[in-house]
């Protein structure tokens, strides 16, 4: 590649006027096309061993109306070559999503009130000032030596999602929005409809982004939940903050939801100890997961009838690290199958335990408990499925004294 050819490249990366979710953009469309494993970033000294200038303008244009929802329809498809990820950090993922609650963030008004300063108006100054802290939050900050955005190597489909609801600006018409609530697909976000909550804001310079009504906005855009018109900005910020944390009942309503059926009979008191218990993550990825353990649990329930599903809560102020255990134990129901089952250490992209594996890399940590054929001997025992950072590893094995069923563990951290 000429060094002429690198300079154009370069150049348009360090342009001003670039923001940096178009640059981040450039990046992984280049990065994309190279088919790279940690695929859709690559540094730019990667660049000028790769990309040619007409190549360059090759990926621009043969992606010119594709956006964030390719990659978001790409990230939750069932392509079991793909992880979508490739580390598990659920504490870096936990860090993350709380900077949603952080004063010291921009993100943090995304979902919550604008702060007034002393002299009585508000942090930021604009729609354009309050979307460029954002951007320095979502896209810079979070960046690792090698300029790879560390949430979109954590969980692909989370990125997108967070992404699509404050910087996206089209959609393609079979394209899902970042919020699926029932048979209702929201799309409306920060840049979308491109301009619409910017020019409001321009037009209402007292104002902040909650309060715009919805009203402006074509009545096929405005949402509908639990049928009711949502009225303003604000509202479709709540809806956006049930996607990344459970708060107050909801995990206890939705699995109280998932796991209604009458092919099995559930502890309730056990499953009161959920009330309550909040914690940072992928909501949607988390419930679809449960939705693979409850398809497994039906599986068995004619023998096994008996489920409880609970939580173990350890957040003391003099426990080393603060987490919550989700458990649903099936009672008696022993896998005792070979320990080195195909299945179980998850050789071929086979079964239901590696799917539930994969949409949960980099939210929690995952294992199992039962009994086992060990050795030719039957034993019980605990397989580690999400624990350590290279998702590529084997499930770790430990013995345990013994358990009452058939247990799976999501491991939170808080």
């Amino acid at each position: 590649m000429s060094t002429s050819s690198y300079k154009f490249i370069t150049a348009l990366l360090n342009d001003p006027k670039l923001s940096a979710s178009d640059r981040d953009r450039i990046i992984q469309l280049i990065g994309r096309e190279l088919e790279r494993k940690n695929k859709g970033y690559v540094t730019e000294e990667q660049l000028k061993d790769y990309v040619t200038i007409d190549k360059l303008e090759e990926i621009i244009s043969s992606h010119s109306n594709s956006s964030a929802g390719d990659k978001i329809d790409s990230a939750n498809s069932s392509n079991k070559k793909d992880l979508g990820s490739t580390i598990h950090s659920p504490r870096e993922i936990v860090n993350f999503l709380k900077l949603f609650s952080n004063s010291s963030s921009a993100l943090k008004y995304t979902t919550h009130t604008w702060d007034k300063t002393s002299d009585g108006t508000y942090a930021y100054s604009s729609y354009d000032d309050f979307m460029k802290q954002c951007e320095e939050d979502f896209y810079i900050k979070y960046r690792d030596v090698d300029k790879n955005n560390r949430i979109y190597k954590c969980n692909q489909s989370l990125y997108y999602m967070i992404q699509s609801f404050l910087f996206r600006k089209e959609y393609k018409d079979s394209q899902k929005g970042w919020g699926i609530y029932g048979k209702n697909d929201i799309k409306l976000g920060y840049s979308y409809p491109p301009d619409v909550l910017k020019n409001w804001m321009d037009a209402n310079p007292d104002k902040q982004p909650g309060a715009m009504p919805l009203s402006v906005l074509p009545k096929e855009l405005r949402p509908i939940v639990n049928k009711k018109v949502l009225g303003n900005f604000e509202e479709v910020g709540l809806l956006f903050k049930k996607e990344i944390q459970f708060r107050g009942n909801d995990l206890y309503n939705d699995v109280k939801r998932i796991f209604a059926s009458a092919d099995y009979e559930i502890n309730a008191q056990k499953l009161e100890t959920l009330q309550g218990v909040e914690f940072y993550t992928s909501t949607r990825q988390f419930k679809s997961a449960l939705y693979l353990v409850k398809d497994n649990i039906i599986a068995r329930s004619s023998e096994h009838n008996r489920v409880n599903i609970y939580a173990e809560i350890h957040d003391e102020s003099n426990e080393a690290e603060k987490y919550v255990d989700i458990c649903i134990d099936q009672l008696d129901s022993f896998s005792d199958k070979n320990i080195h089952d195909d299945k179980l250490m998850l050789k071929g992209n086979i079964g239901q335990i590696g799917d539930i594996k994969r949409k949960l890399v980099s939210l929690c940590d995952f294992f199992i408990e039962s009994r086992f054929k060990i050795k030719g001997k039957k034993d019980f025992a605990r397989v580690e499925y999400l624990k350590d950072s290279d998702i590529s590893r084997e499930p770790e094995v430990t013995r345990i004294g013994d358990c009452d069923g058939f247990k799976y563990c999501f491991r939170f951290y808080l």
